[in-house]
């Protein structure tokens, strides 16, 4: 049986973040010391940020540099319970609670994945009838199984394998991706999208879908989480879909200045898309050189432009308009360039199903070695076998 120790017992402080400085747009550029916000906090490690903190806004204001491993949790509103450990010395806004752990005591990276074990617990006791507040005394008092620190590094190796390997399939990702957008982006625009895609419309029913057995499901949730379908039962839909049968691009037609385009250059048997999107099926072009023509400046700025709705979160783009839509003619897209952004693609796709896998590993392997019912070394083993 494994000790419960309070959080504050495993760290050298536990406190809400600063108030920003306020007055001056001088307190606040391009390089300086990283301010971590509550929305930055993605159940990850923080090696960047978008704000920095001049030393004029660090005088002016509340905040304290915090060392690299402290452990920040959201406390208030819509992020509440969401984590981030630090990978960078940085500071955070008063939403955050920042918990710095006693190096002899505590591993910082397996209290990390200790709270995301316990989180469920921890925001139980949060208060508030709008919205659930916690606050740094509540967290403080908090306690946890706490094993020893040789046990506590060898959990968080292990799952920080898996979490670093996650990581750098991401940087890929992102790094293929601009890519291609930017060699798309450098094309002359001399055509439409309707000349490079025809929109699919076939449309199939809830009650049609509730006859599948299991359903690959293109939704906005879906993209929005990891750009990988959602496997669904057909029961479970109850709504109609676009049937996603050939090689497409997805175009979401809603709010547009957030685009999501979604690369489907093999769709599963029994694929459906939300009917947010566009189904778009390239004429010649490989699907990968048909996202990067709409993975771009160039296309936000035109959806945006032609949006329309009398809300800034319910503006759609009707699908005229879309395909309308100024694009490179498939002939400049030289063989050379289509290598170049199929095996891209590929290797995006790669990368994200990797990833999904590894994170349910991670999510299966972290409650079992918390909770001391798995042995690191079997955790070891299995880890091994993915990466």
């Amino acid at each position: 049986m494994i000790a419960l120790s309070s959080i504050e017992s495993l760290c050298t402080q536990v406190t809400s973040g600063g108030t920003p400085p306020r007055g001056t747009s001088d307190y606040f550029a391009r390089e300086g010391i990283p301010w971590v916000k509550t929305s930055e906090l993605q159940d990850a490690q923080i090696l960047s940020t978008e704000e920095h903190l001049t030393d004029s806004g660090l005088q002016n204001s509340s905040a304290k540099v915090l060392p690299r491993g402290t452990v920040l949790m959201a406390m208030y509103g819509a992020t509440v319970g969401k984590l981030g450990w630090l990978g960078i010395d940085a500071s955070c806004n008063q939403a955050a609670c920042a918990l710095i752990p006693d190096p002899t005591r505590c591993d910082a990276r397996w209290l990390f994945y200790a709270l995301l074990r316990h989180r469920p617990s921890l925001i139980s006791l949060a208060n508030g009838a709008a919205q659930q507040n916690l606050n740094a005394g509540l967290i403080r008092r908090f306690s946890i199984p706490a094993p020893q620190l040789s046990t506590q590094r060898a959990i968080a190796e292990v799952l920080g394998a898996l979490d670093d390997k996650i990581a750098a399939n991401k940087r890929l990702v992102q790094t293929a991706s601009e890519l291609m957008s930017a060699h798309a982006e450098q094309l002359p625009t001399d055509a439409t999208l309707r000349d490079l895609a025809e929109l699919s419309r076939v449309q199939v029913s809830a009650g049609d879908l509730s006859e599948w057995a299991t359903v690959w499901h293109y939704s906005l949730p879906a993209f929005d989480a990891d750009i990988l379908p959602e496997r669904e039962s057909g029961s479970s839909i109850l709504s109609g879909k676009f049937k996603v049968s050939n090689p497409s691009v997805l175009l979401s037609k809603l709010n547009p200045r957030f685009p999501r385009v979604w690369d489907v250059p093999d769709p599963e048997d029994s694929a459906a898309a939300s009917t947010e999107f566009l189904v778009l099926e390239p004429k010649s072009l490989p699907t990968s050189a048909l996202w990067a023509v709409l993975a771009n400046s160039r296309t936000t700025a035109y959806l945006s432009e032609h949006a329309a709705g009398t809300s800034g979160s319910h503006q759609r783009v009707r699908p005229d308009v879309a395909m309308d839509l100024p694009a490179p003619a498939a002939e400049h897209f030289a063989d050379e360039l289509v290598d170049l952004l199929r095996s891209l693609g590929a290797r995006i796709q790669v990368a994200r199903r990797e990833s999904r896998t590894l994170a349910e590993l991670r999510d299966t392997l972290l409650p079992k070695l918390m909770d001391g019912t798995l042995r690191v070394k079997d955790a070891e083993r299995l880890a091994e076998e993915k990466l």
